[in-house]
């Protein structure tokens, strides 16, 4: 239908979600390899303010978020990185700017207009960020050795998210800890705030000394409006900004069919039957509710208008 209407960059994407799927005929097969082999390989443009508001998980729009991005980068001290854990030498590991990597990471991450971050050369997990300053991507020499250029830019578009929203103390934290942080630094400007988190006066005083002049005041917008905000679900807070992660890297990523594809392996069980065959994709499918999300989304006209913003689009 779209192929006819000449919306090429609809019906490529439809198509790539038919590949995923392994549902597509002989005709939407050729259409999206020819597809894949037009799609640009470079950027063009970047996404504003309020195109990184639409690439959020609606859940991930609210003040919530905002308090995370004004404070999300003030727990070096509170919260210190663990590079021991990933095996990582500070100073070794440290990639430099001319990196092949970094540079890679570096066009993702322009689109977003982030300026500052350092990247690391992790032995363990594929890419996490860490709570240094400024933030952190780590990365494994995986990420290249694994995954082709598209699928890279899936994951190098994630992490471009996380240091958006600032979201590398997320995973220091249980989800009650988390809750309790995001609450008690809205209490520093708002201090009869119930809507999440153990009230707790004293880690309100240690998170104002650890946070900076600045960032105590960019606190101050999204605190005032927490305040008519309601009850706020942590847990539905995460799963939302993990499902903006992945929006981002889906964008970033430029082919649907690809991302997909990684996403849906990523957390594919050992004993799981193989990917190869549309049965499978639907069983595992039924189990992985982040596809479908992203799924949905890859047909949404937000996802198309952003697809144009950056110039990865087929028409």
């Amino acid at each position: 239908m779209w192929e006819s209407l000449r919306q090429l960059d609809k019906a490529f994407c439809a198509a790539a979600i038919l590949s995923f799927l392994k549902a597509a005929n002989d005709t939407e097969t050729a259409f999206f390899n020819e597809g894949r082999n037009r799609l640009p390989t470079e950027y063009r443009g970047a996404l504003g303010p309020g195109d990184q508001v639409v690439l959020h998980h609606p859940l991930a729009r609210g003040p919530m978020v905002d308090v995370l991005k004004a404070v999300g980068d003030q727990f070096t001290k509170l919260y210190p990185p663990q590079f021991e854990l990933q095996g990582i030498d500070r100073k070794a590991d440290k990639l430099k700017s001319d990196h092949a990597i970094v540079k890679a990471v570096q066009a993702v991450t322009a689109l977003f207009e982030i300026q500052e971050f350092d990247v690391y050369q992790s032995k363990r997990a594929l890419m996490l960020l860490e709570t240094t300053d400024p933030l952190s991507v780590c990365l494994s020499p995986d990420v290249v050795r694994r995954f082709n250029q598209r699928e890279q830019r899936f994951i190098y578009g994630r992490a471009a998210m996380g240091l958006v929203d600032r979201t590398a103390v997320i995973r220091k934290l249980s989800p009650g800890e988390f809750g309790d942080v995001l609450g008690n630094s809205i209490r520093i400007h708002q201090p009869t705030y119930e809507g999440l988190g153990r009230r707790n006066d004293e880690q309100s005083k240690q998170l104002r000394r650890a946070y900076s002049r600045k960032a105590l005041k960019l606190l101050e917008e999204p605190a005032q409006a927490s305040m008519t905000a309601g009850k706020a679900s942590i847990d539905a807070l995460v799963q939302a900004l993990v499902f903006s992660a992945d929006r981002a890297g889906l964008l970033t990523c430029a082919d649907v069919s690809a991302g997909l594809g990684l996403l849906l392996r990523e957390e594919a069980s050992a004993g799981q039957a193989r990917l190869d065959t549309a049965e499978a994709i639907a069983t595992a499918l039924g189990q992985r509710p982040d596809v479908r999300e992203l799924m949905s989304f890859a047909l949404s006209d937000d996802f198309f208008r952003l697809r144009q913003r950056i110039g990865v689009s087929l028409g």
